[in-house]
């Protein structure tokens, strides 16, 4: 059975046990049957919160992996452009060669290399802004009873589930 199918069944035996308006047992077989249906949601629920224990035990394991996997490929990657500086501090920038295996060659481009130590300097539409609001200092206002903060955020409570 379901975890939302217990549920469901829950409410049913509920709305046939007891009076919904004066709270009175209609039945005591059907609480007995409501006692057995809350310890198999119960029971449920806690396997549902134990797997997902072990799903991020996993998702932690793999972002692990991922990192050193990350470092790892930035390390190479640092290793091969390195051996193509020494490769093309060796030749000359018409030097063209080839066999089954690789081709070396070399092709022009062209690179905007700015003349000036700091952005500042260059006109407005030549740079580029971005914002994003500082939401902890915002809440942390909020918190002190800024009036300003409470024009343009308000602090919310929320309910989260926690699963150890």
């Amino acid at each position: 059975m379901k975890l939302y199918e217990i549920r469901g069944e829950l409410e049913e035996i509920l709305a046939r046990a007891i009076d919904l308006d004066t709270g009175e047992v209609l039945d005591e077989a059907l609480c007995a049957e409501l006692d057995a249906v809350q310890g198999k949601l119960e029971d449920k629920a806690l396997d549902v919160a134990a797997f997902v224990v072990n799903i991020e035990a996993d998702a932690e394991a793999l972002k692990t992996r991922a990192k050193q996997l990350s470092e790892r490929a930035r390390i190479e990657q640092n290793r091969a452009d390195s051996l193509k500086r020494y490769l093309a501090s060796c030749l000359e920038p018409s030097a063209k060669l080839k066999d089954s295996r690789v081709a070396i060659g070399w092709r022009k481009s062209e690179a905007c290399v700015l003349d000036v130590a700091d952005v500042q300097t260059l006109p407005e539409r030549w740079r580029r802004v971005s914002y994003s609001a500082a939401t902890s200092e915002i809440k942390e206002a909020l918190k002190a009873g800024d009036p300003e903060a409470a024009k343009v955020a308000h602090l919310e409570t929320r309910q989260n589930l926690q699963v150890r």
